[in-house]
């Protein structure tokens, strides 16, 4: 079975009747809006008639946005309280992913003799990191997306998930990179004592953690 090694947004359902109701209200703000100047441009802006309108329907545009800053405060508490379990649900399949991409690379490398190993770094680590590329790119994207959704806006809150939950980046070293710097001292460090026993080894190669 083929891994795609992607991940996709957590859908935040807690947050799902209240966007929905949000969007109502919204909606119906507009249409309050639209039609109090629709009036007043039919009727002439400073005439009385207009500003007896335009009192009215103020008192309803005031009070419907009074229910949606509401909402969104409402919203914002939600969020507050869910937050962490999303991110940590999709840092949890991202971590699955590229546990199964390091399996992956094990079962091609590990107990595998120095000429085989050596011919698939040729072949194989180029693939290997492109995978996992597109699993880092996956993860940040789909992080973003999940942020936008969960409308966090507390710059602390944003500044830990950027630093905590965020892949890649300067001084960033996946789980598969580890394992090649592994991979490439123990070819390193058996291509030394071949050359230091002119050719003369009698022990195994082996990749080393």
């Amino acid at each position: 079975m083929t891994v795609e090694y992607t991940v996709t947004t957590p859908e935040v359902k807690e947050l799902k009747e209240i966007d929905i109701n949000i969007n109502e209200l919204e909606k119906e703000l507009d249409s309050l809006v639209e039609k109090r100047d629709k009036k007043a441009s039919a009727k002439g802006k400073y005439s009385l008639e207009t500003f007896k309108a335009n009192k009215e329907a103020n008192k309803d545009i005031e009070d419907l946005e009074k229910v949606i800053a509401e909402a969104y405060q409402e919203r914002a508490e939600i969020t507050n309280s869910i937050y962490l379990n999303y991110i940590n649900q999709l840092k949890n399949e991202t971590n699955r992913k590229e546990a199964a991409l390091l399996s992956e690379a094990k079962e091609l490398f590990d107990n595998k003799g120095f000429a085989e190993v050596t011919a698939l770094l040729g072949t194989e680590t180029t693939r290997l990191f492109q995978l996992n590329d597109q699993l880092i790119k996956s993860h940040n994207s789909s992080m973003k997306q999940l942020i936008d959704v969960l409308g966090i806006k507390n710059k602390n809150i944003l500044d830990n998930v950027q630093r905590e939950y965020y892949k890649g980046g300067w001084g960033y070293t996946s789980v598969l990179g580890s394992y090649f710097h592994d991979v490439k001292r123990s070819v390193s460090n058996y291509l030394d004592e071949i050359i230091r026993l002119n050719g003369m080894l009698n022990n195994k190669f082996e990749i080393k953690n």
